[in-house]
C-alpha cells in the first residue's frame, strides 16, 4: 500500500444561492467556473440532480458569486428508486473540455462514466455514457491532472491513475495503475481527490483529514 502524508487544512467559501441537497464533488470547467455536483443519491431515488456552476472564488474570499443551477437526470434510469442502486454519484471531473461523472454502485463494484453537456445558458444538462470501469470498490471521487496527462479515480481503499496520453474519447481506456492506500485507521473513509501544484495528489477523508500522495509513489510502488 501507499503511505499517506497529512497536510494542513484550509478554509472554504460559502456558495451564494446554492441549495445543498447532497453535494458530493466539484471540478473546474476550464472557463473560470467551478461545477459543484449536487449528485448524492444513496438510495437511487432522486429523479433529478443538479450541477451548480459558480465563478471560482478568490482564495480567502468568504463567499462566491451567485451560483447557476443546471438540472439533469440519468438517461438509463427507469425505476425510482433503482432496485440495483446504480445511480449514486460522488465523482465529477473535466476532460477534453467537458464535465464527466462517475457513478457509485451499491451492489457491485462497477462505475459508469458519463459526459455532461452543460449549456451556456438555460437550466438543463444532457448526459451521454462513455464507458464502464470495474473499479474493485465504490468510486468516491475523480480528478484530472492540470497538465491533462493523468486521471485519478478514488475508492475507499484503492487509487487508480489512468494515462491520458493521446486523449482517447474514453479516459478509462488507457494504461492504468491501481494502488492500495494506507490511510490512518481513524481516517478510513476517503471521499475526495484533487491535484496540487507539482502533481502530488491530495486525498480528503469524510473524517476531515487531508493527505498528499506523490505521483511517483502511485506509478512505481507495489
Amino acid at each position: 500500500g501507499i503511505p499517506m502524508e497529512r497536510v494542513r487544512e484550509v478554509r472554504g467559501a460559502e456558495v451564494a444561492g446554492g441549495r445543498n441537497l447532497d453535494w458530493e464533488a466539484l471540478a473546474d470547467d476550464g472557463a473560470g467556473n467551478l461545477v459543484i455536483g449536487d449528485v448524492g443519491n444513496n438510495l437511487s431515488r432522486r429523479r433529478e440532480l443538479n450541477l451548480l456552476v459558480v465563478p471560482e472564488p478568490v482564495p480567502g474570499a468568504p463567499a462566491t458569486a451567485p451560483a447557476r443551477s443546471v438540472r439533469f437526470s440519468w438517461p438509463d434510469q427507469r425505476e425510482f428508486p433503482d432496485p440495483e442502486m446504480r445511480h449514486d454519484c460522488e465523482a465529477i471531473f473535466r476532460y477534453r473540455g467537458r464535465i464527466h461523472l462517475m457513478t457509485k454502485h451499491r451492489q457491485d463494484t462497477r462505475s459508469s462514466l458519463w459526459r455532461a453537456e452543460i449549456p451556456a445558458s438555460g437550466d438543463r444538462a444532457f448526459l451521454t455514457q462513455v464507458g464502464v470501469l470495474e473499479a474493485r470498490g465504490m468510486v468516491t471521487d475523480a480528478a484530472g491532472s492540470p497538465d491533462g496527462r493523468w486521471l485519478a479515480v478514488l475508492t475507499y481503499r484503492l487509487l487508480w491513475v489512468f494515462d491520458l496520453k493521446g486523449s482517447p474519447e474514453n479516459p478509462l481506456s488507457g494504461p492504468a495503475h491501481a494502488r492500495l492506500l494506507q490511510p490512518p485507521a481513524a481516517q478510513w473513509q476517503l471521499e475526495g481527490c484533487a491535484w496540487a501544484d507539482g502533481q502530488p495528489l491530495l486525498l480528503g477523508s469524510e473524517e476531515g483529514g487531508l493527505f498528499a500522495v506523490p505521483l511517483p509513489e502511485v506509478l512505481t510502488s507495489r
